[in-house]
């Protein structure tokens, strides 16, 4: 069964795409077959994993939201950046989407109709043909998108800054993410969070660190892996690469593996599996996709 989890919080500036981007390639790398989506308005998933195509796609996750009479008439805007790994590119119109949602039938739920359309050549429903399907949502908070991401999701990762202003609004996030569960009647629920930019010499990221250990109060899990501050992150969004074709041999891309294989379930990583190795993987991969566009 596949597994539809949101980025999401409502702060920007935390990592959400960095970490959907990251997460879906990992897994990707660990042989699941993964699909992308971008809700956020700014595109920064889709500018990174759509390097060479598709920068004005005819058919976007935007058309297929605001606008049911169109459905006959376009394709569905699932696009390929590896084999096993797709991606439905954002809009800048995105913009626009919560103002036209609230005129919509269903307005809630579209982005789980959609998950749920058959696609024409597998006939399979949308979210059955991957393991994992990441939504990247928009910052922003309680948002009709943002709200059709968690009723269409079974999980939410909540990446967090190892900093202060992570902490402020946390338990607006959590009445939220409570407020659609129990008012739409939806089973998600918050897998973990993770902190980013952490930096085990700094007094407030151990102090935010262990503020979230303390489920009692955060009433969900904290990763046991941090995403170690790695200024390859922002170089790598410059180039338009996940860590694992721009920096394999990174911490961070050794982080996000690690979160990768705690999401699988893998316990202990075998020897052959290095930096090295999902490196060449990543790069061949890489090659391939310019050379097949001329790029």
């Amino acid at each position: 069964m596949s597994e539809v989890i949101s980025v999401l919080h409502d702060k920007g500036g935390c990592a959400k795409t960095t970490t959907a981007v990251n997460l879906g390639f990992a897994l990707w790398l660990l042989g699941k077959k993964v699909l992308l989506v971008d809700t956020d308005p700014q595109c920064n998933l889709t500018d990174t994993v759509d390097k060479t195509v598709h920068k004005e796609a005819d058919s976007t996750i935007y058309e297929w939201l605001h606008d049911e009479g169109q459905h006959a008439s376009l394709p569905l805007p699932i696009y390929t950046r590896y084999d096993g790994l797709d991606y439905i590119p954002g809009s800048h119109s995105m913009s626009n989407i919560n103002a036209e949602l609230q005129l919509m039938y269903n307005r809630e739920r579209r982005l789980a109709d959609f998950l749920n359309l058959v696609d024409p050549e597998t006939q399979l429903p949308i979210c059955e043909m991957y393991d994992y399907v990441f939504v990247d949502c928009a910052p922003g908070g309680e948002t009709l998108m943002n709200t059709n991401a968690l009723v269409a999701s079974d999980h939410v990762i909540v990446p967090t800054e190892a900093g202060i202003y992570s902490l402020q609004g946390l338990p607006r996030l959590l009445a939220y993410i409570d407020k659609v569960r129990s008012q739409l009647r939806c089973n998600v629920s918050i897998m973990g969070y993770l902190l980013i930019r952490w930096n085990a010499n700094r007094q407030i990221s151990r102090e935010v660190k262990a503020y979230y250990s303390n489920p009692e109060e955060v009433r969900a899990p904290l990763f046991p892996v941090q995403i170690r501050e790695c200024v390859r992150c922002t170089e790598s969004v410059a180039h338009e690469m996940s860590l694992f074709e721009y920096a394999p041999d990174s911490t961070a891309a050794d982080d996000y593996m690690r979160i990768a294989e705690y999401i699988i379930g893998r316990k202990v990583r075998p020897k052959s599996w290095t930096p090295m190795k999902w490196g060449q993987l990543a790069n061949a991969a890489f090659k391939r996709f310019i050379a097949e566009r001329g790029a």
